[in-house]
């Protein structure tokens, strides 16, 4: 009989048997592949992300930087390969370094300042006082174009 177990079919047998080397070359690229696992290095500054990587034999790869609102400048926001994936060691660790807080707006009306209200109040107030005394029609005042 061809049963794996009592309650086991013909077909169970042939579906473990084509399973069992997929299963196998799944396992074996992780550890017979005897990488090694990178190092979390999200948070540390951009020399001590250096130091633990060259700790755990990786190197590190291309350094590029953007800015970042909660991750402290000069320090890394992201990685690649991920933390914890199994690589070989020989290859680099690419890293995003945090600039510092991103200006609003692309720098432009960041701040509202009193003075900046003040002088919006202002141009305001003068528009329509020229409303009033030139008779409504800001674009043709009153007895300029006849």
């Amino acid at each position: 009989m061809n049963k794996i177990y009592s309650s086991g079919s013909h077909v169970t047998r042939a579906f473990v048997q084509a399973l069992f080397p997929l299963f196998l070359m799944l396992f074996c690229t992780t550890l017979c592949a005897g990488g090694e696992s990178v190092p979390d290095v999200s948070f540390l500054e951009l020399d001590n992300a250096h130091l633990k990587m060259e700790g755990a034999s990786f190197v590190l790869g291309t350094v590029t930087y953007e800015c970042d609102d909660t991750v402290p400048k000069g320090s890394v926001i992201k990685q690649t390969p991920a933390a914890g994936t199994v690589v070989d060691a020989a290859i680099p660790v690419d890293v995003v370094v945090s600039t510092g807080g991103c200006d609003c707006c692309g720098g432009y009306f960041c701040s509202v300042t009193p003075r900046a209200i003040f002088l919006g109040v202002l141009a305001v107030l003068v528009l329509i006082l020229l409303a009033i005394f030139w008779g409504g029609d800001i674009a043709s005042p009153a007895g300029l174009f006849k």
